[in-house]
């Protein structure tokens, strides 16, 4: 390796002062700097770029390739220094990652590259002239499926991650002796269970150690859908250090941390430092309407997301990379003005301990005239309503002036699995609430499954039950026989004796449908196997209850009907032309204006 000193480059106007995108192409002269706060796209005339490949960007340091020289080099987008690697040939390995030991221009520096799919490492220390390949099929045949190029050196340790998310754990300093002493690592355990096995899988170091983030991904579209992270269980002091196994924990929080993930890698920062939300991941991933910034708060579980770049912007040859360079690192120009999302208190405003004295005599708040009380509750939100009925007796009489008209339906969340917090969202009016809901204190998963008359069924494992969330109200159903039943729905209020559970099982061969039915009083469920006339296949999507009838859609776009009332019936609606194309069905109640 070698230094040279380039000329510097003008940077953006608060360039440093928080995370920003980059994006650099092999056939522009440019590099096209993304603000991610208010969205601003500028470019940078760099001649010396052109033909140029990015391979990553670590805080100050970019790798970069030059396609037709085979010149590789770091790159400091503070001094604009170079420090040179091996030449570096394109082609088969286009596709992968580097990773390094340490700061790029420490004489102890060790740099990796793992190519996706291959069986192979290769490795370079300071002053080597080229790269030195270190075969690994042996131990990828003990992981059984291929390695994604996916991986981090952690601790001196390579961490390299297969297609099944075991990862295979190299001591670096032993592969570069030519020694190979390698660990396994578990895949972690699904605490999400995903109908579609698209994911994306980053490691991250962070202060707190190392984690595996996993994104799920929705169908073709690739939507973001979930997102989980596991911590690497590092052994004590006790333990022995080279144990055969590596585990990971799932963790439901980061603390002052926030990630920011792009498509090749993830970085760590502490949120106050760069004035960012902590607990929260932010990742960018392509869509069908441009490059979307997801922001996923690890304290709700909750999505938001906005196009950066719009699809008529976006040039899919070149990735985007996080930078995050401190401020004291950078000579930038300074900020013109604060980001919009950050608000300075002022300083002058001086917040006294005394209480003003007050010589009012207070009066119960059933003293309040009840037709106030009603002119109230034409102003509250549903649930605020509901928390004002309880205030006292007199206030209780008054639930029949909550607003029934126009009662839209609300999103019912619950983040967390231990705490019992159950977060409700209008989505017409973007009000939130949060309530503490005992039954929600879950030790596994909760799924919610269906909905109707102020009641919600769901299921925590094997267990199932029906809660009201305003009242708080449970009602336990028997556990099922089969575990892995398709789809669960409810026929109206569970208090009343005619409220009818069903649960529905589709064979995955499609020659049977099973039917299962409880009502209250019943210690056991009732199976019924109904007459089919022509394979379905089901979905997961819980059945619609339409005028006393239940209403299924299977994978092929046929139309499933079934008759709570005529257990012994029919099942299926018979289509005689698939229906090719992404379907729901619903309830769709019309007020006529």
């Amino acid at each position: 390796m070698m230094l040279d000193i380039s000329c510097k480059v003008q940077f953006p106007a608060g360039f440093g002062r928080q995370p920003w995108l980059i994006k650099i192409e092999e056939k522009k002269q440019t590099w096209t700097f993304i603000n991610p706060i208010n969205g601003t796209v500028e470019e940078q005339t760099i001649p010396e770029m052109q033909g140029k490949k990015c391979f990553g960007c670590f805080g100050e340091w970019v790798i970069l390739v030059d396609e037709l020289t085979t010149e590789c080099f770091f790159l400091s987008l503070i001094s604009f220094s170079k420090v040179h690697l091996p030449p570096f040939l394109l082609g088969t390995q286009e596709l992968g990652k580097f990773s390094f030991t340490s700061s790029p221009t420490s004489p102890d520096c060790i740099t990796t590259f793992v190519p996706f799919g291959e069986d192979f490492v290769l490795l370079s220390r300071r002053h080597d002239k080229e790269w030195t390949k270190m075969a690994i099929t042996d131990c990828i045949s003990k992981v059984v499926r291929p390695i994604t190029g996916e991986n981090i050196i952690y601790n001196g340790r390579l961490f390299i991650l297969s297609i099944s998310e075991g990862a295979l754990v190299f001591d670096v300093a032993a592969l570069v002796d030519g020694h190979i002493m390698e660990t396994i690592s578990e895949h972690p355990y699904h605490l999400y269970q995903s109908n579609t096995p698209r994911q994306a899988k980053y490691f991250v170091e962070s202060c707190n150690g190392l984690y595996l983030v996993r994104v799920h991904l929705y169908h073709e579209a690739q939507h973001v859908t979930h997102i989980e992270v596991y911590q690497l269980c590092e052994p004590s002091e006790e333990e022995d250090l080279n144990q055969d196994i590596i585990t990971w924990d799932y963790v439901s929080g980061i603390g002052d941390q926030a990630f920011f993930l792009s498509r090749m890698h993830g970085v760590s920062l502490c949120a106050k430092e760069f004035g960012v939300e902590p607990n929260c991941i932010y990742l960018i991933r392509p869509y069908s309407d441009g490059e979307r910034l997801y922001k996923y708060s690890l304290d709700d579980k909750t999505f938001s997301f906005n196009v950066i770049l719009p699809e008529d912007k976006c040039n899919y040859e070149g990735n985007l990379f996080w930078t995050t360079i401190p401020a004291s690192g950078m000579q930038a120009v300074e900020l013109e003005t604060a980001p919009p999302d950050v608000v300075e208190l002022n300083k002058d405003i001086a917040i006294s301990d005394e209480k003003p004295e007050s010589n009012q005599i207070s009066r119960p708040w059933a003293d309040l005239p009840i037709e106030l009380v009603e002119s109230l509750f034409q102003c509250l939100s549903l649930v605020d309503c509901v928390r004002v009925s309880t205030v006292c007796k007199t206030w209780s009489l008054t639930s029949q002036f909550i607003p029934g008209e126009n009662a839209w339906p609300w999103l019912m969340h619950s983040p967390n699995i231990d705490d019992g917090l159950c977060k409700f969202f209008d989505p017409i009016s973007g009000a939130e609430h949060t309530r503490e809901i005992e039954a929600l204190s879950a030790t596994e998963q909760l799924v919610f499954h269906a909905s109707r008359d102020g009641w919600v069924i769901i299921s925590e494992g094997n267990d199932i039950f029906i809660l009201n969330p305003l009242t708080e109200d449970v009602i336990d159903v028997p556990a099922l026989s089969v575990w892995n039943y398709d789809c669960i729905s409810f026929t109206g209020m569970p208090t009343t004796p005619d409220c009818r559970v069903f649960a529905f099982y589709f064979r995955p061969d499609d020659e049977e449908v099973k039917i299962y039915s409880w009502g209250p009083g019943q210690e056991t469920w009732t199976e019924t196997v109904p007459h089919i006339d022509t394979p379905f296949s089901g979905t997961m999507n819980n059945p619609v209850l339409f005028d006393g009838e239940f209403y299924c859609l299977d994978r092929r776009g046929q139309l499933g009907v079934f008759n709570p009332d005529n257990m012994s019936g029919g099942f299926f609606l018979n289509q005689n032309q698939y229906i090719k194309a992404r379907c729901l069905i619903m309830h769709m109640h019309v007020v006529p204006c």
